[in-house]
Order: C-alpha cells, then structure tokens, then sequence
C-alpha cells in the first residue's frame, strides 16, 4: 500500500503559509494526525522530554514542520523523567533516535526552593539550589549531545508575575525576580557552550 499523498494536506498548508492562526495550525495537525505518514514529506523525529504540560506545543511544531516539508514524528517522554530518558543508554529516547530534543524544563517542579518557597531559603541554600539547577540542565545537554547530533531547544524559566516577597523583591539585591533572571543568563551562558542549542 502506497503513502497517501498531501492533496487535503496541501491546503491546509497554503491556507496556514498565508494566515498563521490557531485555527490554521489545528487544521493542519489534525490532517496530519488521520496519516501516519505522507509520500511527499520527509520524516523528522522530535523527541520531547518535559516536567511539566508542554502538549499544546504539538499544534503549533506540526504546522511549522509540514510547512517546511516535513512530517511530524513524535517521542514523548513520561512527565518528570527527563533523567531517566537521558542518563539511561537503552532509554526510549535513544531507540527513538530523535532529529531535534526539546527539553521541556519548569522551575517550579524543578526547585521550590527557587520558585514558590525562595522565601523561606537563606542566600547559602540559594547558591546551592542554583548550582544544583544549572548542573543539573548542564549534564542533561551534555548527555543528549554524546548521542544527538540534532537541535536541542531549552526554554528559559518564566519571570515570577507575583514575587513572594511582592514589593519589597524589587527593592533588594537579591530579589526573586532578580535571581531568575540571572538563571536564565546562565542558562543561555550553558546553551552557548554546546553546538546547535537553542
């Protein structure tokens, strides 16, 4: 049996190329859904490893990768096994041999020391809670890249919108707001020191 061809697919792509709107990019994933895999597109294999509800994503990669040409193949991971997934050589994440790694990363589930009880941390915990995180996103790149040769897209941590110290983090040094900001430097400081991650 041969692959079905793109004709229904093909316009929802036009459409999509002309107007980028939530409901062109469902359109196009559920097309892209009804088939395993379409003759005229070339298969890419994106791994997703996450500790927090990253789903919806898939919406918006499956229109942007039919798009350029491609079909969509997926490996998610389960929630909060990113460790698993990529320090185990055997991992479903290695079988899968992924084209690009998105590693799905929230503080929150990461550290509550740095997030909902930064509060209750003094600056020595701090420090240390930062140094854990940043090792810890550190290894997990190096890991994927002895066995990836494809992207990996790290997010940066969402800026806390209610601080736990409200006005007063604004006012310090060490603020909350202050400290995640700098995370996300180091993060991108982390990213830089590995080719094609992002």
């Amino acid at each position: 049996m041969s692959k079905p061809t793109r004709h229904g697919l093909s316009d929802r792509i036009d459409q999509l190329r002309k107007i980028q709107s939530l409901p062109n990019y469902l359109s196009v994933s559920g097309e892209l859904d009804k088939h395993t895999s379409y003759a005229d597109l070339e298969e890419y294999r994106v791994a997703v490893l996450r500790n927090f509800s990253i789903e919806p994503i898939k919406i918006v990669l499956d229109g942007e990768l039919a798009l350029s040409g491609r079909q969509p193949i997926y490996y998610w991971g389960e929630y909060d096994t990113i460790a698993e997934d990529v320090f185990k050589s055997d991992s479903g994440l290695y079988k899968f041999n992924p084209s690009a790694v998105i590693l799905g990363l929230w503080l929150e589930t990461l550290s509550p020391a740095l997030s909902t009880q930064f509060v209750r941390a003094n600056d020595k915990e701090i420090k240390s809670e930062v140094d854990r995180i940043l090792s810890l996103v550190s290894s997990f790149i190096s890991r994927i890249r002895e066995s990836i040769d494809g992207p990996i897209l790290l997010n940066n941590f969402p800026l806390p919108g209610n601080t736990t110290l409200g006005i007063l983090d604004s006012q310090i040094e060490a603020g909350h707001f202050e400290l995640i900001s700098l995370l996300n430097i180091s993060l991108r400081k982390i990213a830089n020191k590995f080719s094609g991650v992002y």
